[in-house]
């Protein structure tokens, strides 16, 4: 009798190096070493990366739509009072696609899922900007206005989201395992909570259901959701082997940040629309594009650190530094030297 053939992207974790590991996913990983090709022909196949992909691609198309709709209502293009608006719609679009890259590319090999995430982070960073931009442009309580707090705001802003992209990248070189995940989620939850600190303000002191404030609360009641499935890996750590395609925890999480996208974005359009008093922010355009560029040569910056750092393993200079993937999970160089395709007899 025939045994059963597999599906080309079926691979177990025994079959592949342990950097590749997920907690709690068992099964489903792409062959490690495809090809470009392969790796984009690999979006409509079937694996454990497949609705990590179009949860952000359904994101994208969900924004760029939205963006499309809402500048058929409002002068979304021309107006100046509404850049920071603009700049919310087309970030959110950044951080979708750099997410779709990363999840597309991993498994090609140990420099493209480093790369690759390290462009996440970096869409992540900017996005996180433009929301304290927006954040003061349309949503600033007004017990807050003409303060140091409004007048430090942007520059605290600046400041955790460059933090959070430098530790983030920062976090792929060093072999401290799970502290490589700390390293990365506690800078991105400072730079949230310092963004979003005007609007949780609001919430709790100013809240009107006739303003954008209703929307703001959902976005919190999103925002417990998101961070939980990120941090807790459930409910493939609870159930290993039974969510390894389907239902697992960063699938999860895409689909909340989305959501928390979403009403943060309508939130931002009630308060204007509202006629909530609006801070008009010089220089929107030249802050937005300093704070992308900076964040862009942090990360081309390590990305030219992680290459060098592999080239110097190619030559045996380096073979016994560990690595850190998204997860915490590390290896030692000397038992994954430059992954190519792995002769796995298939069924």
């Amino acid at each position: 009798m025939g045994c059963k053939r597999r599906r080309p992207h079926d691979y177990s974790s025994t079959e592949i190096p342990e950097f590749f590991w997920e907690p709690g996913i068992v099964g489903g990983y792409r062959e490690p070493g495809i090809s470009v090709k392969e790796s984009l022909v690999s979006i409509f196949e079937l694996h454990n990366e497949t609705l990590n992909i179009w949860t952000h691609l359904g994101a994208l198309a969900f924004f760029l739509g939205y963006m499309c709709s809402t500048s058929s209502s409002l002068n979304l293009y021309s107006d100046v009072t509404l850049r920071p608006l603009l700049f919310m719609f087309l970030s959110s679009c950044l951080y979708s696609t750099t997410s779709v890259l990363a999840h597309t590319f991993n498994s090609m090999n140990e420099l493209s899922q480093h790369v690759g995430f390290m462009i996440d982070y970096y869409g992540i960073c900017v996005y996180a900007f433009v929301t304290a931009i927006s954040n003061l442009s349309y949503a600033f309580p007004d017990s807050w206005r003409s303060t140091r707090v409004e007048q430090s705001f942007i520059a605290a802003s600046f400041l955790s989201t460059l933090l959070a992209i430098s530790l983030a990248c920062k976090s792929r070189f060093p072999k401290f395992g799970l502290v490589c995940k700390l390293m990365r989620l506690l800078p991105f939850v400072l730079s949230y909570v310092i963004s979003m600190s005007p609007l949780l303000y609001r919430v709790t002191m100013e809240y009107d259901a006739k303003d954008g404030t209703v929307h703001y609360y959902r976005h919190f009641i999103d925002a417990v959701f998101t961070f939980g499935f990120y941090s807790s890996h459930f409910p493939e750590l609870a159930f290993p082997g039974y969510f390894n395609v389907y239902f697992h925890s960063h699938q999860i999480f895409h689909v909340f940040v989305a959501l928390g996208t979403y009403f943060k974005l309508r939130g931002l359009m009630a308060d204007y629309e509202s006629g909530h008093t609006l801070i008009e922010i010089p220089n929107c355009t030249l802050l937005v594009s300093l704070a992308a560029l900076t964040k862009a040569l942090v990360t081309l910056y390590y990305i030219w650190k992680m290459h060098s750092v592999q080239n110097s393993r190619k030559s045996g200079l380096d073979n016994h530094h560990g690595y850190c993937n998204g997860n915490g999970n590390t290896h030692d160089s000397m038992a994954y030297n430059g992954v190519k395709k792995m002769n796995i007899k298939r069924l």
